[in-house]
């Protein structure tokens, strides 16, 4: 024990470690409860961060989801198999955003500034938003793209950038606000806003569009991008300078996450995985009504009970009572969808709505794309 302690340690402070032993040793009661109590404090206050702790946290949405399946089969034990099927598929339609707006949907992931991820300045560390991030992004994952598993699919992160703005107090309670900011033929955009309640009480409602701070808003109060002079759409740089969210939330950081869908090594356009998982454009706006003085709307806001137009196309795919199964959606996924003649893209069209808010964001994150580039190839 001496030579293992002589080599580790110098010789003047190896000297002192058998009388500190020798005097731990000494069994007296109050000192070894003392100990004992020290050393469960210190693993109850860093449980989250002990062996496992952190998959658990990464697979709490699988779970969950997987449990809810379970039961699904569960229930439908003793129905027939076409009655399984329909059901079966009907719970996977309840867990896709059917109908929702990809640019305007929010995931929200709620944690605490706890003593393990926080530093000796009395704050977040930095290192540990990123750990909170997987967590975000996989949740996110879950239920803004459930379909995209089944048949292999997988998403990768291919760069993430952090703006650093305000710190998180030690043992504050915050919130991450995951949203889809534009993508293009290859990638998507993700923006995650860390954010705090201040102290007072805020009665403004929750904004609606999560997007509503990266693009200048318009005078009828709309997200249309503002137009420049020379006709081109600008982003509003003095709106993401800002640190405070409508509904009065404080912004502490922000991060943008680029990332692909892919199924093998094949890189999946986001509009074809968006369109699979039932994303879509807003439903078409309200029609005045002739001669009546009335009002009457085309059609109401697409949902689970009113799909959008290109659903029943999806549905050919993946749903074994029309004819389509997972290695049907998975050869699509793979390539077919190439096949599709360009006037045929039904992901396509599904987002004709947004394509300028898809546009105008797009711009935005292209310019910090671009400047990274710049500095690595300088």
């Amino acid at each position: 024990m001496s030579t293992v302690i002589d080599t580790i340690l110098p010789r003047r402070l190896s000297g002192l470690i058998p009388p500190v032993l020798s005097w731990l040793n000494r069994g007296t009661p109050s000192l070894s409860l003392l100990t004992k109590l020290v050393v469960t404090l210190v693993f109850l206050v860093n449980i989250r961060s002990w062996p496992l702790a952190w998959h658990i946290r990464m697979f709490r949405p699988v779970l969950y989801i997987r449990t809810r399946q379970a039961l699904l089969k569960l229930s439908i034990l003793f129905k027939s198999r076409k009655e399984k099927v329909l059901l079966e598929e009907k719970w996977v339609d309840s867990v896709s955003p059917l109908g929702r707006n990809p640019l305007d949907m929010v995931v929200n992931y709620k944690s605490t500034a706890g003593l393990d991820d926080c530093d000796f300045y009395g704050h977040m560390s930095n290192s540990s938003y990123a750990k909170t991030l997987d967590a975000v992004r996989f949740k996110a994952a879950i239920i803004m793209f459930p379909r995209i598993f089944a048949p292999g699919g997988w998403i990768a992160l291919g760069e993430t950038h952090y703006h650093f703005i305000r710190e998180i107090p030690i043992l504050s309670p915050y919130e991450v606000r995951l949203s889809i900011a534009s993508w293009d033929h290859k990638w998507i955009h993700i923006v995650c806003k860390f954010v705090t309640k201040p102290k007072r009480k805020s009665n403004r409602p929750y904004p609606q569009s999560p997007n509503s701070t990266l693009l200048t808003p318009s005078e009828s109060g709309t997200n249309t991008p503002a137009i420049s002079e020379s006709g081109s759409t600008t982003p509003n740089l003095k709106s993401l300078s800002k640190i405070e969210e409508p509904d009065g939330a404080i912004i502490n950081a922000i991060t943008i996450s680029v990332c692909c869908f892919k199924i093998g090594r094949i890189t999946i356009p986001p509009a074809v995985v968006m369109a699979l998982n039932g994303f879509c454009a807003p439903a078409p706006s309200p029609v005045s009504g002739t001669g009546t003085g009335s009002t009457s709307t085309s059609t109401s806001m697409y949902s689970h009970s009113n799909p959008p137009p290109h659903w029943p196309r999806v549905q050919d795919l993946m749903c074994c009572s029309r004819g389509g199964s997972t290695r049907k959606l998975a050869l699509f996924l793979r390539g077919g969808w190439k096949d599709v003649k360009e006037g045929d893209r039904w992901w396509d069209s599904a987002f004709g709505g947004v394509e300028e808010r898809r546009i105008a964001g797009l711009e935005v994150f292209e310019g910090v794309r671009k400047g990274m580039d710049f500095v690595r190839s300088g």
